[in-house]
């Protein structure tokens, strides 16, 4: 998984694109991590912070959700 401007871009490997991810914000991802066990995918830009599920896994269709949402707020 890597950022590129707003767009969050995961791999199967070093040449198998799965899915693009367009963040809808005006800003560019600073940040991303990934939790191996779950799966789940964390970006975050100045403006808040995205964390995806995966889900097709049983049928062999891997996606991952629109994301939950957290605001950034300030210090």
């Amino acid at each position: 998984v890597y950022i590129s401007g707003n767009a969050l871009i995961i791999l199967g490997g070093p040449r198998d694109l799965l899915q693009t991810i367009y963040v809808e914000e005006s800003c560019a991802l600073n940040a991303v991590a990934v939790d191996d066990v779950s799966g789940k995918i964390a970006a975050a830009s100045s403006e808040g912070i995205y964390v995806y599920r995966p889900y097709g896994k049983d049928e062999g269709l891997l996606k991952v959700t629109n994301p939950l949402l957290w605001i950034w707020i300030g210090y």
